[in-house]
């Protein structure tokens, strides 16, 4: 029922949503020798090309994997893979608890658009793997043209981690930030016209009630 004139399409809320997490803690306090932060793979249920490279380089960076199911659907795939590759499973996570686990991560191999989001609002690297527009758009949008391929060798995610390039984070923060205040303001602005256009209308019932 909003009018036409004032409907706009503003960011994604998690960009702004998203904050310094309380502690860059590791996935269940297990770190490794090495002193590495573990992997995360957030996969879809439909769509485990992230999963072959996620298990592929934590076994080259020796680290531990933790899969996240950012979406209800995504909660079997993770229960099977971690089971299959001697993973640990997030099934349940609120906001909050996934942003924590995420931030805490070495790097991220995704293909859902928040876990994407968490991971770059705290400078971790990720690789996305995904088809769906708007994880595409977020990726062209923070300058990351060369990371959407299933098929990119060891080598090439490993060069594409240690130099991933958060340069435009701030920049896309604070116009995020400006999106939903203008998506806010034009939500109140609507809500007025509708109480306008239902005082009015109560007023000319009330009009010819009186004649």
């Amino acid at each position: 029922g909003a009018p036409k004139e004032i409907c706009r399409y503003a960011p994604d809320p998690a960009l702004i949503l998203t904050g310094e997490a309380e502690g860059r803690q590791r996935h269940a306090g297990r770190a490794r020798a090495t002193d590495e932060r573990y992997i995360v793979c957030a996969p879809r249920f439909d769509d485990t090309s992230a999963i072959g490279a996620a298990v592929a380089y934590s076994k080259r960076k020796e680290t531990d994997l933790v899969f996240i199911a950012m979406h209800p659907d995504d909660r079997d795939v993770c229960c099977r893979v971690a089971s299959r590759f001697g993973g640990s499973a997030v099934l349940r996570p609120d906001f909050r608890s996934a942003e924590s686990v995420i931030s805490g991560a070495h790097a991220l191999f995704g293909s859902r658009l928040h876990a994407c989001i968490m991971a770059y609002s705290h400078r971790v690297p990720f690789v996305a793997y995904s088809h769906d527009p708007k994880l595409i758009s977020f990726c062209e949008d923070i300058g990351m043209k060369s990371a959407l391929s299933p098929g990119r060798f060891l080598d090439d995610i490993a060069s594409l981690l240690l130099y991933f390039d958060f340069s435009r984070l701030e920049y896309v923060r604070a116009r995020a930030t400006l999106g939903i205040t203008g998506m806010y303001a034009l939500a109140n602005e609507c809500q007025s016209r509708r109480a306008e256009a239902k005082a009015a209308g109560a007023g000319g019932k009330l009009a010819k009630r009186s004649k």
